[in-house]
């Protein structure tokens, strides 16, 4: 199966990065790397994760690269990294949202 980030996955690692950055280049570009290479391991066990509390629904699912949730959709045949976020400090009905409306838009996905 197939694992793309959304343009909102995308802008969230950016920020991700810039907020490490600032204390740390090098922690930043290490954090982003276990991101995503945690995204990519979707590819065989999509549904490894389990489902995301605040959003109820069986194909939205999350798993952990600490401190950070990677938030996901599992359809027929993609996985759509949809958010990250602080595990501690998320909000990702309000993530899910944009990045849905990504999805709906046919914003590019990496």
């Amino acid at each position: 199966m197939k694992v793309v980030f959304t343009a909102h996955a995308v802008s969230r690692l950016r920020q991700i990065l810039a907020f490490i950055a600032a204390d740390s280049p090098a922690n930043a570009v290490s954090m982003v790397e276990r991101i995503i290479a945690r995204a990519e391991t979707l590819d065989t066990q999509s549904f490894r994760g389990r489902r995301v509390p605040e959003y109820q629904q069986d194909n939205v699912r999350e798993v952990d690269e600490p401190p950070y949730r990677i938030i996901y959709r599992v359809t027929a045949d993609v996985v759509q990294v949809l958010t990250t976020c602080m595990s501690g400090n998320c909000c990702p009905t309000r993530s899910l949202e944009v990045a849905f409306c990504d999805i709906k838009l046919g914003w590019p996905s990496m």
